[in-house]
């Protein structure tokens, strides 16, 4: 029992030591409260709930190591047998091993040959898809140049719209008619949609 008690202390240290994970949380709270500017009672009671949480834990898993460690000392006799065992077993594998090396190579080729071709199967896809990227922005640019031909048309249209009505406007002028109110509307309207 003192076995366990001398590990048990000794894990328990370790874990609680400077710079674990138990240090490091004491550390953040109390930056995280300096940083928040809680009061001391909030910040006493979520330290308080927050160590005793994690002491419980490590406690807890203190305990297990310590107990793990004291049952692994006690089989070490029999893992000593059983490691024997498996050296000749190993050493069986091993000749085996031997005998199937030149077969072992050959599948290693094997795997490098499709490893290399999944490389280039890659960089084929990479450049299609870099391909077909661009074809998306040549749509994207060719739809817009698209859209600034039709509202180059649609200014046209609105212009000679406006230089017809003008035309007219100053044709009856010209020849001492008098100019219909509602054409002369229609001719300011037209040049306003051209000139915002």
């Amino acid at each position: 029992m003192s076995t366990y008690s001398e590990l048990y202390k000794q894990v328990l240290a370790d874990s609680m030591a400077n710079d674990t994970p138990y240090d490091r949380l004491v550390k953040k709270l109390d930056e995280y409260y300096d940083k928040s500017a809680i009061t001391d009672i909030k910040k006493f009671e979520a330290v308080v709930s927050a160590l005793m949480n994690m002491s419980q834990s490590v406690t807890t898993t203190s305990q297990e190591i310590a107990l793990r460690l004291l049952s692994e000392s006690e089989e070490l006799p029999l893992r000593a047998a059983q490691i024997r065992a498996q050296t000749e077993l190993i050493q069986a594998q091993k000749t085996l091993a031997e005998a199937e090396l030149p077969l072992k190579q050959k599948e290693l080729e094997l795997a490098s040959k499709r490893l290399l071709l999944a490389e280039k199967e890659a960089d084929f896809n990479a450049k299609r898809a870099e391909l077909i990227e661009k074809q998306a922005q040549s749509e994207v640019a060719r739809k817009a140049a698209i859209e600034r031909e039709t509202q180059s048309f649609d200014d046209k249209l609105r212009i000679q719209e406006a230089t017809l009505l003008k035309d007219g406007v100053f044709g009856y002028a010209v020849g001492g008619v008098n100019v219909p109110a509602e054409m002369t509307t229609k001719m300011y309207d037209a040049i306003d949609k051209i000139t915002p």
